[in-house]
């Protein structure tokens, strides 16, 4: 079902003097920070969540882990689903399912009912982010994709210092159901504008859907969540989260040799052959637990043990995004100077030196502890994943842009100086 609009001609005029790179930019970015924008803001009120409902940790910490299930299951599926039905059709459906779940999640009256909300906010997100970097990847020429990697640090900036912020205030002062409506205006304006300035996109797959591989890989990935969330909670001893682990790496083993034989695979794991695109994947995967690990735990502890309020906490954790937007102007004349070894190195030390820096806080530790430590993490945040996410979609071609998007990046050399990101965006 096309959601364009009736008069193509008068959009055409409407946005004739602006690029349609810098269209999609604009959309994926409202997108995209209010993605980030409910996963910090949610962090932080999360405490006051638990006294309303009168529920536990182990119970809120759902909130986050079906959402995350949800996208674990959705993700693999997104770039057939682009590739099949066209990616604005896609993103602009995905937009729709994301913005009515957070309306849902607003109003619900119980952490069942929110927590069905979350996971269907999920699918949305699932389809979301991976169509609309596909998307984003597309618009810009090869030779320009280290901007279009710079793009992207404007949500993944902006969202995590607005967030924590906002969210504890709008907990403290006005309502919890407000940390999930503040995002329905902002969806329902980026639903408008996509459905407006996005052209159609092509159909490239024709096939029918791997449901082998959809069901293999999801069910995979989501009972590994499960178990991982048991473990933590009951000791990695516990014979059922040991039981959920293996099963989700059986059906990952399986979803493997399917996806390995169908013709037509949801997940392209050939672009793992490729040496920058799977590079890039091991080297992001710590570095974004790391930092947003940190998000979820820190708001719970200083909140639990240390007695501060939703808005104080949120501000400590804004500094992370203040240490990522103070380096993002200094990111190119970094690499020039170190290179990529030397500064991915170095980001990777700050960030565990961060890590040991929050494992020492206790009920009577200084807060200043912890806003360098989240300063330093989200400084040496940008060092990592901004040079690190040019470079793997630097190879990619337009084709396979929405299947890499789902899975990792490809074969080549780290980019010259020239192709990292410019800040601002020119």
């Amino acid at each position: 079902m096309s959601m364009a609009p009736s008069h193509p001609s008068r959009r055409r005029s409407l946005f004739r003097s602006v690029q349609y790179k810098w269209l999609v930019a604009t959309a994926f970015v409202m997108a995209l920070f209010m993605e980030i924008l409910d996963m910090t803001v949610l962090n932080t009120a999360l405490p006051i969540l638990g006294e309303h409902f009168g529920a536990q940790t182990s119970t809120l910490q759902w909130l986050v882990t079906g959402y995350l299930i949800s996208l674990a299951v959705f993700i693999p599926a997104s770039g057939w689903v682009a590739d099949r039905f066209g990616d604005k059709n896609t993103f602009v459906l995905a937009l729709s399912i994301y913005t009515a779940a957070s309306l849902w999640a607003g109003l619900a009256n119980s952490v069942s009912e929110l927590l069905v909300a979350r996971i269907v906010q999920g699918v949305g997100g699932g389809l979301l982010t991976p169509v609309g970097t596909a998307m984003l990847f597309r618009a810009f020429p090869a030779n320009e994709r280290a901007r279009a990697s710079a793009v992207l640090a404007i949500p993944t900036s902006l969202a995590p210092a607005l967030g924590p912020v906002l969210g504890g205030w709008l907990a403290d002062n006005v309502s919890w159901r407000w940390v999930f409506l503040l995002k329905v205006p902002v969806g329902v304006i980026g639903l408008i504008f996509s459905m407006l300035a996005l052209r159609p996109g092509e159909r490239t797959a024709s096939g029918r859907l791997d449901v082998g591989g959809f069901v293999a890989g999801g069910a995979g990935l989501a009972t590994l969540l499960v178990g991982l969330e048991r473990g933590a909670r009951e000791g990695w001893s516990d014979v059922p989260s040991l039981l959920l682990l293996a099963i989700g790496a059986l059906a990952l083993v399986a979803f493997v040799v399917i996806e390995g034989r169908v013709k037509a695979p949801m997940v392209d794991l050939k672009l793992l052959g490729n040496r920058m695109f799977r590079l890039g994947n091991l080297i992001m995967l710590p570095a974004a637990g790391a930092t947003m690990g940190a998000l979820f735990v820190v708001p719970l502890l200083v909140q639990t043990t240390m007695g501060l309020s939703a808005t104080e906490s949120g501000l400590l954790t804004m500094w992370q995004a203040i240490g990522m937007v103070a380096v993002l102007p200094f990111t190119n004349r970094v690499f020039q100077r170190l290179g990529p070894r030397r500064m991915l190195a170095g980001g990777f030390v700050v960030v565990t030196a961060s890590l040991v820096m929050l494992a020492t806080i206790e009920a009577g530790s200084s807060l200043w502890l912890i806003r360098g430590a989240m300063f330093a993490m989200g400084l040496a945040g940008a060092f990592i994943m901004v040079p690190v996410q040019a470079a793997a979609f630097s190879t990619i071609t337009p084709l396979q842009t929405a299947r890499a998007s789902a899975c990792s990046p490809p074969r080549g050399r780290w980019p010259p100086a020239s192709a990292l990101p410019y800040w601002p965006p020119r």
